[in-house]
């Protein structure tokens, strides 16, 4: 699914400057396409690149000189979204492909991957922040923090420094906010969040609940899910 407001499917091309990042800009000049171009996958979270995007390419010289860090950001992203890899000739012109995954035939033409996997794919934003795999005891209340007697007992099955995902049967609206007290931080002074995602029960692959970010949280809050949750991301522009 393309952008409905555009029209337009947009791709992140993760890519060196050079003579290969001529060549896929020339392949994959297609109408309704736009690339989002950068030289690492943290380049992407700046505020005036990060978008939602329907797929990713990466230059596999550029993917050797990653980090760690970010092949393992890399490998967890192109496990979720339509992604290949690509080596340009810089000599002859021909590019060359290869699947991350094998869902994918091999050494199919970039611009054909595109328009077979990525235009289909629904847009989404890719997460901005490490997720840490941890059982939080919560209090979710629709209305007041303090009205802990109104308040639904749940739990996290991950948290991160911008949000979580909370197991509920009876998961709020997308959009719907409230307030979540954490028991087990030393701040358990609740915090406002916004359902983002919600999985019900009987659907596959998981735990029914939703998934919130945070609105506003205190110092403390902020210091703590970030112990917990680990890095965010998402870096000021220049």
């Amino acid at each position: 699914m393309t952008d409905s407001n555009s029209g337009t499917t947009t791709v992140l091309l993760i890519c060196r400057q050079g003579a290969s990042l001529e060549a896929y800009h020339k392949e994959l000049a297609i109408s309704g396409v736009k690339l989002v171009c950068v030289q690492s996958i943290f380049g992407f979270f700046q505020y005036t690149v990060y978008c939602r995007i329907n797929g990713i390419l990466v230059d596999m010289p550029t993917y050797m000189r990653c980090s760690e860090d970010e092949k393992a950001l890399l490998n967890e992203l192109v496990a979720v979204f339509p992604a290949l890899r690509i080596k340009c000739n810089e000599q002859t012109g021909e590019i060359r492909t290869l699947p991350f995954v094998t869902n994918y035939p091999s050494n199919i033409a970039p611009a054909l991957f595109v328009s077979a996997y990525c235009q289909p794919f629904t847009q989404r934003k890719v997460r901005a922040s490490e997720r840490s795999h941890r059982h939080l005891s919560g209090l979710l209340s629709i209305t007041s923090p303090t009205e802990s007697c109104c308040a639904v007992p749940t739990v996290t099955t991950y948290i991160s420094c911008s949000g979580c995902f909370l197991v509920n049967f009876n998961p709020w609206n997308i959009g719907q906010r409230g307030w979540l007290a954490l028991l087990d931080l030393e701040d358990p002074s609740p915090i406002e969040i916004e359902v983002c995602c919600v999985r019900m029960w009987g659907e596959s692959g998981g735990l029914p609940g939703m998934g919130v970010r945070f609105i506003e949280f205190s110092g403390s809050h902020k210091f703590e899910l970030s112990r917990m949750g680990g890095q965010n991301f998402m870096l000021e522009d220049a």
